[in-house]
């Protein structure tokens, strides 16, 4: 016991003693200035007094343009890679930075680049005895993911002053090799540059930990400083967090906020422990979700996404930050807008023609049970209750089946990429490249032939089969978007209300059989929504294989990929509406009624509205750029 009370004490002296650790700048030069390869570097000293150790801290900012975000090569990057050398003071170990690094391919070559602009760069170094010059020679290039390139910069020196260790009276025998204290001093080192970086920063100094006893370390660090902690819980694959990050968080006034704290990233996709973490110490799942910690222990949440547009909500945001407590509204992530999914997934099932098969099944059967005088309303009840049962049924299996670390799961790469794959092989087979089918005789033998309300429910249960190719998609959408939510009954509810939208036009058809038959027999209109539907479903799935492209480092599917996509998809469904393209199954367009129009209108805007995004002519919505984890906040 005393030794722990010992220990606490020794770590609150060491990071009090941080306290007056000094960063000083040595040497800036400007990126567009001719030879700097439009590349902002500044050069900075990280010492603490009475300390013969520090670090060169060098910054690089490679400055993006109207049309292209430039990023550095990796040093084991073919091209001309990122390279440091210094001369004149002792090294002590290899320069290293923690900027994650993606590929890209271009012409046959992988390159291995930053996945941000702006990276910094800690070189150890031990102080010189008598004041001492200081050459550093830079070489870097500065490309897009389209290869368009600043000016290369091989070989720059750059030269600055450095005080000896006798000018700032350190003994050289000060310095400590003791392990222990070296981690302890790298940390509390961390912290002061996270602080101190407000005054310069073109970004959120973030700490980024793996585990619970790292998160709990910076803690305990920071209130021992008498910093207040910013968590922040996020993922690639939470889109409203994305979205945070590229509209609200870039906002100087809110950087600068996060930066008087220490601002962790807890990344609960790719961390098991961090995911259980959020769940057991805050009892929620959502995110968005960012937890103000301050020095004297007091916790103050905030998980209500908002757009750049809300001031009344940043202005509660800012409150929040700045250490006030009434902030505190919202769910974190967009109810309304899941529940608009379910809604409109479950009407675009119901027009779908593979729906369509259970309309003489339900006439046949119902039928039947008029001419037998049984009484309709509970027939029709357990038929309609059987099809939300069906489906309720699996979300139901999908929330147990990922209740443990379900938000974990949810931004697993593999996931996502299954997902993806699956929402462009059902795409495909909507618009009519292949067919997926059931063995034939499978959905009659128990869709038909059963008598009494046993029969009804195991109708409507068999409604999922019968209807599969069409179910399918959508209903894989809503529980994609239930599961990727964090809550363990989203997914259940989500197909609830999804079946609802199916069983209650049934239920009052199966009351009067009559009626049934009166329906539209499935023309050319229904194959054009069907194929329309398959373009969307086949768009939506680079949304996940998006994730897996950023967890994976493919350097395929980021933002530009996927847009261009989007566009050309956007463009071929405007032609395929207006008649310009057919498929063989399809009838010549007659005529051209309001709502065809309005299909047309949309995706014609659809298609410049991504357009003017691409090429950053036009700022996209904070929940499109979401969509693309890897790629840089909109300017």
């Amino acid at each position: 016991m005393i030794g722990r009370i010992s220990s606490v004490i020794l770590v609150c002296l060491l990071f009090i003693a941080s306290l007056s650790a000094v960063e000083q700048v040595l040497a800036t030069f400007d990126g567009k200035a001719q030879g700097a390869g439009g590349v902002h570097v500044q050069v900075a000293l990280i010492s603490e007094p009475g300390k013969a150790e520090a670090q060169l801290s060098i910054s690089f900012d490679a400055i993006s343009d109207m049309l292209n975000h430039y990023h550095l090569y990796a040093p084991d990057s073919p091209g001309l890679p990122l390279k440091i050398s210094v001369s004149g003071v002792h090294q002590r170990g290899e320069w290293s930075t923690d900027a994650p690094t993606k590929i890209v391919p271009f012409d046959g070559v992988d390159y291995k680049v930053y996945k941000s602009n702006l990276i910094k760069v800690l070189f150890p170094i031990s102080l010189p005895k008598e004041d001492s010059t200081v050459e550093m020679t830079l070489s870097y290039l500065a490309c897009s993911d389209e290869q368009m390139c600043k000016m290369a910069v091989n070989g720059r020196k750059v030269t600055f002053e450095l005080k000896g260790i006798g000018a700032l009276g350190v003994q050289p025998e000060a310095t400590s090799n003791n392990t222990a204290d070296s981690k302890q001093s790298a940390l509390s080192q961390e912290l002061i540059e996270a602080h101190k970086q407000r005054a310069s920063a073109t970004g959120i100094a973030w700490q980024h930990p793996k585990t619970v006893k790292e998160v709990e370390a910076i803690i305990a660090a920071a209130h021992a400083n008498g910093l207040t902690v910013y968590l922040d819980f996020t993922g690639p694959s939470c889109l409203n967090c994305q979205a945070m990050a590229k509209n609200i968080l870039i906002i100087p006034e809110v950087r600068d906020a996060w930066n008087e704290g220490v601002p962790v990233e807890i990344n609960t996709d790719y961390y098991t422990e961090l995911g259980n973490w959020q769940l057991e110490r805050f009892k929620t799942y959502t995110r968005p979700l960012y937890v103000r910690i301050d020095p004297d222990g007091t916790e103050v949440k905030w998980d209500t996404y908002f757009g750049p547009g809300d001031k009344d909500t940043f202005d509660k945001f800012m409150d929040f930050l700045k250490g006030g407590d009434g902030a505190q509204t919202g769910t974190g992530d967009n109810f309304l807008e899941f529940i608009g999914w379910a809604l409109v997934g479950g009407l675009f099932t119901l027009l779908m023609p593979c729906t369509y098969p259970m309309i003489p099944l339900t006439v046949n059967f119902f039928t039947k049970q008029a001419d037998a005088g049984r009484k309709l309303f509970p027939l029709a009840f357990a038929y309609a209750f059987g099809i939300l049962a069906s489906f309720t049924l699996l979300g139901v299996i999908v929330g147990v089946v990922l209740k443990t670390n379900i938000v974990v799961v949810a931004g697993s790469p593999w996931l996502n990429f299954i997902i993806g794959a699956m929402f462009i092989l059902l795409g495909l087979s909507l618009i009519g490249v292949f067919f997926l089918r059931l063995p034939s005789g499978f959905a009659a033998k128990f869709g038909s032939g059963r008598m009494g309300y046993g029969g009804a429910l195991l109708m409507g249960l068999t409604f999922a089969i019968t209807a599969f190719t069409c179910t399918a998609p959508f209903a894989g959408s809503v529980l994609a978007q239930g599961a990727l939510s964090g809550d363990l009954f989203r997914p259940a509810l989500g197909m609830m209300i999804y079946a609802s939208v199916i069983a209650i036009p049934f239920f009052f058809l199966a009351m009067s059989p009559k009626m049934l038959e009166r329906l539209p027999k499935a023309g050319s209109w229904m194959n054009e929504f069907k194929v329309i539907g398959g373009i969307v479903e086949i768009a939506a799935a680079f949304k996940f294989l998006a994730i897996s492209d950023f967890a994976w480092s493919w350097g395929i599917f980021g933002r530009t990929s996927c847009l261009g996509i989007w566009i050309i998809l956007s463009l071929i469904s405007t032609l395929y509406l207006i008649g310009v393209l057919r498929l063989p199954s399809d009838s010549k367009v007659a005529s051209f009624g309001l709502v065809r129009c309005l299909f047309i209108l949309f995706f014609g805007a659809a298609a410049l509205y991504l357009t003017l995004g691409l090429f950053h002519v036009a700022p996209l919505g904070g929940i499109i750029e979401g969509f693309f984890p890897g790629d840089p906040a909109p300017m």
